[in-house]
């Protein structure tokens, strides 16, 4: 889900939409304003990692392209295995089931 909330006196409405199979949306007849949007997606909320919100100023008269991201892999391990100290290195353990 992706919502779009008003960020000023100007935007005077919340939206939210969803994507397509490619992460593609489209939110259609918004109001003119300042808004904050971002996107919502049960395996980021369950690790416990925040969306990435992005400022996005509509002025009415023509569409507006935003593009959205997941976390960085840095972010993601962090709110995993929790923050890094100077001296860890990392790694990767590889097993196979027999």
């Amino acid at each position: 889900m992706v919502p779009l909330v008003a960020a000023d006196r100007r935007a005077r409405s919340n939206r939210s939409g969803l994507t397509d199979s490619l992460g593609r949306f489209t939110l259609d007849d918004v109001q003119a304003g300042r808004y904050t949007i971002g996107f919502l997606h049960p395996v980021l909320d369950s690790l416990g990692v925040e969306p990435l919100l992005r400022e996005l100023i509509v002025d009415g008269t023509r569409p507006v392209r935003i593009d959205l991201a997941t976390p960085s892999p840095g972010q993601l391990r962090a709110a995993i295995c929790g923050p890094a100290s100077g001296a860890e290195a990392g790694g990767v353990i590889v097993a196979k089931l027999a």
